[in-house]
């Protein structure tokens, strides 16, 4: 930790607490963020609804920068986060990448991107970046099939559920991304691009709508979160782990009757565990969100099997 900021706390009980902060933690307290009813944004039950279902953001959001300059010190955050300006110029900021860029050969990823997936840690999107993925955005629900001279597929979670018919409707869609997948194209599914992957899912109202069909069976509403919290997950055979734990979560309200036997996730304080994961060399499906920097192995082996996979049909 290199310093504070107090969030929600009023001027006065800032000019209070503040200095004991330093003195007790010796670290720094850049500032607050005060108590602010107007910015309250709405939820839903897996979290904030999306920016373009929130009325007047971009005016919030102008507000909200206002109350951050006014009452934090600005300058010194980002001179304590070593920000640099050129470093805006890349989005994915290749430096201090953990890859040999010497051996990296650029492989084109398809990424998930519309309004029932976009959930996606820009850590994990910035390491395939770095490890030589060109990053392909396509939408399930909008385009016919996947893009073109792809060489790997990335599902992320969101909202599936809340677009199950358009999603079900898109036929051709489902049927590019399950004979691409049975062809042995590399493919990444978490959450939400998990549940897209089985032959159903059956919303909050009973209605049951055809999906991709690459896992068989179904996913379903339980009406209470499931398997909450974070998790180690470890796998039972070797693929794309080399051997070490990655840290993930779950956060999600429907589940599965085929979560897949391939791993073993462990919750780090209780120790409570089971099993998850539909995994094979080229594949990895599964409730828990990933973040790939906790072991940068799952990173090297998805964009190696794209790598192989490629090759394999230039050779044919």
């Amino acid at each position: 930790l290199a310093g504070v900021i107090l969030n929600r706390i009023t001027p006065g009980f800032y000019g209070i607490i503040a200095p004991i902060i330093e003195e007790e933690l010796h670290l720094p307290v850049l500032g607050f963020f005060p108590k602010a009813t107007d910015l309250q944004m709405e939820s839903r039950h897996l979290g904030l609804k999306m920016p373009d279902e929130i009325a007047q953001l971009q005016t919030q959001v102008a507000h909200a920068a206002e109350l951050l300059e006014a009452n934090v010190d600005v300058e010194k955050l980002l001179e304590m986060a070593g920000w640099k300006e050129e470093k805006a110029e890349d989005k994915y900021g290749a430096a201090g990448s953990v890859f040999d860029a010497d051996e990296k050969s650029t492989v084109r990823i398809a990424v998930a991107k519309d309004e029932a997936f976009c959930f996606y840690y820009e850590d994990n999107l910035r390491m395939l970046h770095e490890a030589g993925a060109d990053l392909v955005a396509f939408s399930p629900l909008h385009d016919k099939q996947l893009p073109e001279n792809v060489q790997g597929i990335l599902l992320g979670g969101g909202y599936p559920e809340l677009c199950a018919e358009a999603l079900s409707g898109n036929v051709s869609m489902r049927k590019s991304i399950r004979e691409t997948i049975a062809q042995g194209m590399p493919s990444v599914a978490e959450c939400g691009g998990f549940m897209y992957l089985h032959e159903t899912l059956t919303d909050e109202n009973g209605q049951t709508y055809p999906m991709v069909g690459a896992i068989r069976g179904g996913c379903h509403n339980t009406g209470k979160l499931v398997r909450f919290g974070y998790v180690n997950v470890m796998e039972q055979t070797s693929h794309f782990l080399a051997g070490k734990p990655v840290r993930a979560h779950e956060f999600h309200y429907y589940d599965s009757d085929n979560n897949g036997e391939s791993c073993v996730a462990v919750k780090p304080v209780s120790g409570t565990s089971w099993t998850c994961i539909h995994e094979d060399d080229r594949n990895w499906w599964g409730y828990p969100h990933l973040y790939y920097p906790s072991n940068p192995a799952f990173v090297e082996h998805f964009v190696q099997a794209a790598r192989l996979y490629h090759r394999e049909r230039n050779a044919k």
